[in-house]
């Protein structure tokens, strides 16, 4: 080997080592970030934040360009790195809050060795920002009523969504829709009302990022109690099904009767029965009515009355 070869040698071995021998000085910031709002606890810089170069690292974090002005409107409004970071000298700092708008913020981590060798990386950051905008309005029903119910205005997140509404047994439907770019006034879905006595339908977002938002119904609902009250005898009203249980016969005083609702135990309405008949007697087609427990409710010159009883 010639001494000009080994002086070759020398000045690349010089150029990409350091004077102890290691590697050329490295920082890493780490990748892009989402932040999804009150659920992550994301930590920046690579898993070591700084290779190479002559330890102990001096690591500072700022944000370029600095300071940065989420608010074109407004830029008296300011935000450091010192803001959003817990500290802007670790090798991997915690974001500990937003800018106040979803970004992209773009922080930049320098890295200072033992023999002032300097080296710079960036990581961009972004936050879902979500907004919930509830209505909660209320709605009286009774229980086993089918209803619709609407998602919660909200923005921030990033499409495409993923509503999930909920493993409720109440459901009619699919419990997740996929793919939703927009979720408007009328994206809903049909439940049936349980036996309870107050509920508001949960119902969840996901964003393309694994963010979500917990955005419920837009309707919350105060479910009445199915209460029977039949006839005392001392009323002199009678009733009796006839033809298999195709039709009900009510015999009253002569007063006028006048159906008010028909549904069953759990409160699920029907269509009111075709009804004939005269001089206190009324009959009533139930033959379209499915199998069960059936309450009628009908007044007999303004007093109201149910009457529960088991179409076949």
């Amino acid at each position: 080997m010639t001494d000009l070869f080994k002086a070759i040698l020398f000045i690349l071995s010089f150029q990409f080592l350091g004077f102890d021998g290691l590697a050329q000085l490295s920082a890493d910031a780490g990748p892009d970030k989402v932040v999804c709002l009150l659920q992550d606890s994301v930590i920046l810089g690579g898993f070591p934040a700084a290779t190479g170069g002559n330890a102990p690292y001096k690591y500072t974090w700022e944000i370029n360009p600095s300071p940065y002005i989420p608010f074109p409107t407004a830029p008296n409004i300011k935000v450091y790195a010192s803001d959003i970071l817990n500290d802007t000298t670790a090798s991997n700092p915690l974001i500990i809050s937003s800018p106040g708008s979803r970004g992209p913020i773009k922080l930049v981590l320098t890295v200072t060795d033992s023999m002032g060798s300097v080296s710079i990386d960036s990581v961009q950051i972004r936050w879902t920002g979500w907004v919930l905008h509830p209505a909660n309005t209320t709605s009286w029903v009774h229980p086993g009523d089918t209803v619709s119910i609407h998602v919660n205005a909200f923005g921030g997140g990033y499409p495409p969504y993923v509503i999930d509404w909920g493993d409720s047994d109440s459901l009619l439907g699919p419990r997740y829709d996929s793919g939703v770019m927009v979720v408007g006034p009328n994206y809903s879905r049909q439940v049936i009302i349980p036996d309870t006595f107050f509920i508001i339908f949960p119902i969840r977002i996901f964003d393309s990022e694994g963010c979500w938002l917990d955005v419920g119904s837009e309707e919350q609902f105060m479910v009445l109690p199915s209460r029977i009250s039949e006839p005392e005898e001392s009323s002199s009203i009678n009733w009796y099904l006839e033809n298999e249980g195709r039709i009900l016969t009510i015999i009253h005083p002569s007063k006028e009767l006048q159906v008010i609702s028909l549904h069953s135990v759990h409160g699920k309405k029907y269509s009111l029965p075709n009804r004939t008949g005269s001089h206190g007697k009324t009959h009533m087609d139930l033959s379209g009515i499915p199998p069960g427990m059936l309450v009628i409710c009908f007044s007999l010159d303004g007093e109201p009355y149910s009457l529960k009883l088991f179409q076949k």
